[in-house]
């Protein structure tokens, strides 16, 4: 398209000056015009027609989110043009599409917004992750003077998707003896939604009528036993699980799960007293050493009637969530005490659950109700129960686990706890600071699996709930005695591969998964990448063996992944290979190699090639290997004097011209280049071309002033205006003023003395005129 020009014209019925722009004037220059008795106001020409220019055109890194509605504000792009508004320096906007193309965005011609005209989705199966635009700026000037802007949108995920489990159901038989923290089943769900939108938590629904004898690892979805079974062979256990990613707001799922009981032998205790109706308390109620109810049952294990009470912890206020009531046990007997301050105005009632357990970790369960009265305060409690394990044969002094109480108080000289084991003759050593736990002696297995123990935390200062007395609280924990870890894990493949993984992979997306299996049943495997992990491009779950999406991969940087990966079991290891070969995606525009300046002659039609232009495709790393790259000029209107082939030549179809009023002597030509043969995934960029043209003598020269007046001191028959060919002797043209349309050597004005010289020029031109005038 033209590149520059720039053209004034002043209109009366006596005056016309034409005007053609000159690149060597300097700034604005005033023009003054003249009329026969007339003075005209002086005029500014436009320096240069300055094209606008996308300044921050790479800076640009715009987003919008999935699933939003058609009209969304993405960003707003803008050129600068150095012209006056009114002369070439107003802008307006537009895509460059290919023919028939979908717009899915919308830009304001006027102010640059680009608004969504589309509804995009990240996620299976579009996977629109990004889009890409191509954005015109067009002035206002004479020539319309352009400049191009690619630009790439990213998709932004949002969470709009439920997590989803690998399975419509779940189901599981558990021996009833299996002891209580021995895993039952694994549940899997998969969300693919991207980032924290696809990272899933796991738990049990609270309303499950059985949910108490389970619970729930929340990162992996491995179900343990929570507690013994008391459930008859061939009995079913309900439970609900919920699955809810990491996204906001959240989504989740859920699914039923059914647990048989099986080959159940054993008896789990019962309750022989429980208080019948409500305990009631008045809010001011505040002694701590009295019982304010008592349990007692039986262990229904004749060789053994030791038992275990524990005051389930719930999940609310009203179920002893923060411990207002504690339990102290002795034999058959446990006792609830109260452990806190009562208030009315917070809490009117109270369901308190109270666990027995025998030898075999068979439990039994009671209610008892409390209800406050309203009338007109803390002591070190353990943060949960807690199970510790020791592996069998280690020496005495092993450490096995750490407890830990606290107290509520605000300043340490009240709320420091010591430790204390409830019985000296358990074969445990604890640290009275620390709360670490060891142990007195080798252990077997096979003479004894696990040890309650009673741990009494105790606070520093005297109680003002219990005067002359400190503060304690008590916890029982189970130590298991382990199987020892002597066989290694072993992995079910030497090498995993992964094939076609795309590069634009979402981060946290499943790539493949290695397991190691160890015959030990104690023995947790963990895995780890050790090397080959370039850039930290994945991931892997330390306990499932799950490789994932860490950062964002790139074909055209590394094509594939050889990782070495570990499964280690807290002694043994084993290594295996993992590759992960990429699949390249098109996510390159073409490369245009230079920007193209050619000069040629006006009104002359070229055979071949003008210019030639040449772009290659990132995605393709051969550059020797076919491109796919198709050509088209943007411009509709320059489509009709020039065309473009699949090599980039670019060849004229009719000849320029360079002089006004429909001739420039600069053309720009906006060139798009799509790769991928032009289809409807191909990206695209621009490149201009300049056509400089030459000027040929191919205009006639011609008269326009009326009745110019004689130069002082001549007469109208001594005056004359001279137009002059370098070729041929002067063109006497007496009493007019001349004009030539053409440029450079091929014209020039002047004047001349007294005789009058008719001579005939330039046969291809004639101009002749002939005025009498008197003083």
């Amino acid at each position: 398209m033209p590149f520059s020009f720039a053209a004034e014209r002043e209109h009366s019925s006596h005056h016309i000056t034409r005007l053609r722009h000159s690149r060597h004037l300097d700034g604005y220059l005033p023009i003054h015009t003249t009329t026969l008795g007339t003075n005209s106001s002086p005029k500014l020409a436009v320096k240069d027609n300055h094209k606008p220019v996308f300044t921050e055109c790479s800076n640009y890194r715009p987003s919008v989110k999935e699933e939003q509605p058609v009209g969304t504000y993405v960003f707003t792009v803008h050129a600068a043009d150095k012209d006056p508004p009114d002369m070439g320096g107003t802008v307006t906007y537009k895509f460059v599409s290919t023919p028939g193309e979908k717009e899915r965005f919308h830009v304001d011609p006027q102010s640059g917004a680009i608004t969504t005209a589309d509804i995009f989705d990240r996620d299976e199966p579009s996977r629109e992750k990004e889009a890409y635009i191509t954005v015109r700026a067009s002035d206002n000037g004479q020539p319309q003077l352009d400049d191009a802007c690619t630009i790439k949108i990213v998709i932004e995920d949002v969470n709009d998707n439920q997590p989803v489990f690998d399975k419509v159901s779940y189901s599981e038989s558990v021996p009833q003896d299996l002891p209580s923290g021995k895993e039952v089943m694994r549940i899997s769900a998969t969300d693919i939604d991207d980032g924290n939108n696809s990272i899933v938590h796991y738990k049990l629904d609270d309303n499950s009528p059985d949910q108490a004898y389970f619970y729930i690892d929340p990162d992996n979805g491995v179900i343990f036993l929570n507690r013994t079974i008391d459930k008859p062979p061939g009995y079913k256990f309900k439970l609900s699980a919920i699955v809810k990613d990491k996204g906001e707001p959240h989504q989740q799922s859920s699914i039923s799960l059914d647990i048989q009981v099986v080959e159940s032998n054993k008896k789990s205790p019962s309750f022989v007293e429980v208080p019948y109706g409500p305990i009631i308390l008045k809010e001011n109620y505040a002694d701590f050493n009295a019982h304010i109810a008592t349990v007692r049952a039986v262990s229904n294990i004749p060789e053994e009637k030791k038992l275990l009470f524990e005051l389930v912890t719930g999940q609310t206020e009203q179920t002893n969530k923060w411990h207002t009531f504690v339990l102290e046990s002795e034999a058959d007997s446990a006792y609830i005490k109260l452990g806190n301050h009562l208030d009315y105005e917070k809490i009117t009632d109270y369901t308190l659950t109270v666990r027995v357990r025998n030898n075999y970790n068979l439990a039994a369960e009671t209610i008892i109700q409390i209800e406050v009265e309203d009338v007109n305060d803390n002591i070190p409690i353990f943060s949960e129960v807690r199970s510790g394990s020791v592996l069998e044969n280690e020496p005495p002094g092993t450490p096995v686990m750490q407890v830990r109480a606290f107290d509520a108080d605000g300043t340490s000289a009240n709320n420091q706890v010591t430790y204390e084991l409830g019985d000296p003759s358990d074969p445990f050593a604890i640290d009275s600071i620390t709360g670490n736990i060891t142990t007195l002696k080798m252990f077997d297995r096979e003479e004894r699996s696990f040890y309650n123990i009673k741990v009494i935390a105790t606070d520093n200062s005297e109680s003002a709930l219990i005067p002359g007395k400190h503060n304690s609280g008590q916890q029982v924990f189970r130590i298991e005695i382990a199987d020892k870890n002597d066989n290694p894990p072993h992995f079910t493949q030497d090498t995993y591969v992964a094939d076609a993984i795309a590069e634009d992979a979402n981060i946290n997306e499943l790539v493949t998964q290695v397991t190691a299996l160890d015959i030990d049943t104690a023995s947790v495997v963990s895995y780890s990448i050790v090397a080959g992990n370039t850039y930290d491009a994945f991931i892997i779950k330390n306990f499932t063996g799950e490789i994932r999406v860490n950062n964002k991969l790139d074909y055209e940087n590394i094509t594939s992944y050889t990782l070495d990966v570990r499964a280690f079991d807290g002694l043994y290891e084993d290594y295996a290979k993992v590759i992960i070969n990429i699949d390249n995606v098109n996510d390159n525009p073409p490369v245009f190699l230079a920007n193209i300046t050619k000069t040629i002659e006006e009104e002359k039609l070229y055979e071949g090639c003008i210019a030639k232009v040449e772009a290659y495709d990132p995605d393709i790393k051969d550059r020797n290997a076919p491109q796919n790259i198709v050509y088209f000029i943007v411009k509709q209107e320059q489509q009709e004097f020039l065309q473009i082939d699949g090599d980039g030549c670019l060849r004229l179809t009719k000849p320029l011209d360079r002089d006004a009023p429909t001739g420039y002597s600069t053309w720009q030509i906006i060139i798009a280049a799509v790769d991928q043969r032009g289809g409807p995934t191909g990206l695209r960029s621009t490149i201009e071309v300049i056509l400089e043209l030459t000027d040929i003598n191919d205009n006639a020269p011609f008269l326009t002033n009326v009745s110019p007046r004689p130069p002082h001191g001549r007469t109208g028959r001594d005056s004359f205006f001279l137009c002059k060919f370098p070729s041929s002797p002067p063109v006497d043209v007496r009493g007019r003023a001349g004009c030539c349309s053409d440029e450079g050597p091929n014209y020039e004005f002047g004047n001349c003395g007294a005789s009058l010289a008719r001579r005939i020029i330039a046969p291809r031109y004639r101009a002749l005129a002939h005025a009498e005038y008197s003083n």
